[in-house]
C-alpha cells in the first residue's frame, strides 16, 4: 500500500511542479516558449499513461487482498509510514528551498537546506552540522561574487 501512495505522490508532486513551470513561461514570446510547451505536453502524455498505470496496479492490488481475505495495513497507516521517511522529506524541503529561494535569498536559503539535510543525514555534531553549511555557502559567495563578479539572488536578510 505504502508504495502506492509514494507513486501518486510522486506523480503529483510532477504534475504540480509542471504546472507550476507553465503558469511561469505564460507570459513568454510564442516563439520561446514553443519548446517548453512541447516538452511539457510530453510530461503530460507520459504523466497520464503513469497514472493509468498505477491506477490499474493499485485496483489490482485491491482486489488481491480483498479475494486473499488479507487485512493489511490501512490508508491512514501507510500514509503515515510513506510521510515519515527521508525521501519525503527531502522532497518537502527541497520543495520549500525552490519555493522560499527567490524570498528569503540564495544564501539564506542555501545555508538553511543544507542544514536540514545534513540533519536528516544524521549529523549530529554542531560544529559538523553549522560548518559544513557555513562553508559550502562562503565558498559559493566567494565563487561566484568575488571571482566571477555573479550576483546570486538576495533576499529579506542578505
Amino acid at each position: 500500500m505504502a508504495g502506492y501512495i509514494a507513486s501518486f505522490s510522486v506523480l503529483l508532486i510532477t504534475l504540480v511542479f509542471g504546472l507550476a513551470y507553465y503558469s511561469d513561461i505564460m507570459h513568454l514570446a510564442h516563439q520561446d516558449k514553443l519548446i517548453v510547451e512541447i516538452l511539457l505536453v510530453f510530461l503530460a502524455v507520459a504523466l497520464l499513461f503513469r497514472t493509468v498505470a498505477t491506477i490499474i496496479n493499485f485496483s489490482r492490488f485491491l482486489a488481491q487482498r480483498r479475494e486473499s481475505g488479507e487485512k493489511g495495513e490501512s490508508f491512514q497507516t501507510a500514509a503515515r509510514r510513506v510521510l515519515r521517511t527521508k525521501e519525503v522529506t527531502f522532497l518537502i524541503a527541497t520543495a520549500l528551498y525552490v519555493a522560499l529561494f527567490p524570498k528569503i535569498g540564495f544564501f539564506v536559503s542555501s545555508f538553511i537546506y543544507v542544514l536540514v539535510a545534513n540533519y536528516l543525514l544524521g549529523i549530529r555534531g554542531k560544529l559538523k552540522l553549522f560548518a559544513i553549511p557555513a562553508g559550502l555557502v562562503l565558498f559559493a559567495y566567494l565563487l561566484f561574487g568575488s571571482v566571477f563578479n555573479i550576483k546570486l539572488p538576495s533576499g529579506i536578510l542578505f
